[in-house]
């Protein structure tokens, strides 16, 4: 099995750190420069050259609650303001039309002079204790109201979220990959991830060797040990183009080389990602 770094000594640490960059995200926190930082931890673990994980993985993980908190906060006031500001400006168009109703009913005779209007025998009160008016103010604020609270979660709410996996050949092309290679010799792909599922995704990709008789679909992953795997964390809208060198040390015919796309989510859990792509090669002997 290849070595992942969930299962490692410090994946606890990165699973707080991948936690916490996650919440951060939600409440709409710029989590960027935090996720650059997270990656080349990643690939630090991966090579055996890291040094003070824990706590550089710890810094991750407060910065990442103190800008979460930060945007929580200014998400808060924002809908505060705008609450504020709603309810100002509604009451200042009720007292304009208070101030000026008679203006704007002599306005609007002048410009529908052709109708007639009979006044009211019976005598009104003053519009600002008349409880049909303030029923409408009333609903004026709910609507503005609900329609702010709406927007701060509605925000950056993707409707159809995906994520892409593709393969590219050697030139970082779609079409130019190798069909026949030599046993031993090494030659270049790359993976393409995307992320567009509206929040960070660790992703891992696994590469599996196997033939034609290898089974894989959208929700059956390909029953074969992985030879090679990658990790990354990807922001929203984001993507990564990743190279790979290969090397087969068996012949044969129909080689399938299976790029699996997998998740790890915030409890740690790896599951398949449904996604798949694949390159069939046939592998020979070199010449004499």
């Amino acid at each position: 099995m290849v070595y992942l770094v969930i299962y490692g000594d410090y994946g606890k640490y990165f699973l707080e750190a991948y936690r916490a960059i996650l919440e951060a995200s939600k409440k709409g926190a710029n989590v960027s420069e935090l996720i650059n930082r997270f990656n080349e931890l990643l690939i630090l673990a991966r090579k055996g050259e890291i040094v003070d994980v824990a706590s550089k993985l710890s810094n991750v993980t407060k910065e990442a609650i103190v800008v979460g908190e930060a945007a929580a906060n200014a998400q808060l006031t924002y809908t505060i303001m705008f609450l504020v500001s709603a309810t100002v400006l509604v009451g200042f168009l009720v007292a304009f039309y208070v101030k000026y109703r008679y203006s704007i009913w002599r306005l609007w005779i002048k410009v529908r002079g052709k109708h007639k209007v009979y006044p009211s025998t019976s005598a009104r009160k003053s519009l600002l204790t008349d409880p049909e008016v303030f029923a409408v103010v009333l609903a004026l604020i709910i609507v503005i109201g609900v329609f702010a609270i709406a927007q701060v979660y509605i925000s950056g709410r993707v409707v159809e979220p995906f994520s892409e996996i593709g393969l590219l050949g050697p030139k970082m092309k779609i079409g130019d990959y190798p069909t026949k290679v030599i046993v031993g010799e090494k030659f270049k792909l790359y993976i393409y991830l995307g992320n567009h599922m509206g929040y960070p995704m660790w992703y891992v990709v696994f590469l599996k060797i196997g033939n034609m008789s290898t089974f894989v679909n959208e929700t059956i992953p390909a029953d074969v040990e992985p030879v090679w795997c990658y990790e990354v964390l990807l922001n929203h809208n984001s993507n990564t183009t990743i190279p790979i060198t290969v090397s087969l040390n068996r012949t044969g015919t129909n080689v399938r080389l299976i790029f699996e796309l997998w998740t790890i989510n915030e409890h740690g859990e790896l599951t398949y990602h449904n996604r798949w792509v694949h390159l069939w090669i046939n592998v020979t002997k070199p010449t004499i």
